[in-house]
This record gives structure tokens, sequence and C-alpha cells, in this order.
């Protein structure tokens, strides 16, 4: 199994970053799951969202595919 880490907008996310490391490295410990990215690398500025803090807006789509993107191929080695 491959964990990859939902959008978070900035002042949620530095509002929740102690216990979302916590989960981080407690998902790194598992046997059976291979983490392929760091959350602080799906932080973005409240500007890439358009209603909530969980749903990006189309420059927000495009970093974060991007981002996913090399994540999956670092992970299969291209």
């Amino acid at each position: 199994m491959l964990i990859s880490y939902p959008s978070y907008e900035e002042v949620s996310y530095q509002n929740s970053a102690d216990t979302i490391h916590e989960i981080d490295a407690a998902l790194r410990t598992k046997e059976n799951i291979t983490v392929i990215s760091s959350p602080d690398n799906y932080c973005f500025p409240t500007e890439y969202f358009y209603d909530t803090k969980y749903h990006l807006n189309a420059k927000g789509r495009e970093i974060r595919t991007a981002r996913l993107i090399q994540d999956l191929k670092r992970q299969i080695g291209q």
C-alpha cells in the first residue's frame, strides 16, 4: 500500500502540525505501508483553495498533481 498526503491549507496545517507529524511517524513504522510523500510537501497557501480548506482550485490541483507524479515516479524509480 502506498500512502500520500492530502492537501492542507497552511493555517490548518500549522494548527495541527504536531499531530500530522505523529501520524506520519506512525505510518512510516508499518511494514506493509510505504509513505511516498511528506505532509509538508502538500501544504498550500490559502489562495490555492476555493471553498473550504479541503478543495483545491485549478492552480492548486495542477501543483498538487505535479507533486504527486514526482512522488510516484521516485517510488517506481523513474
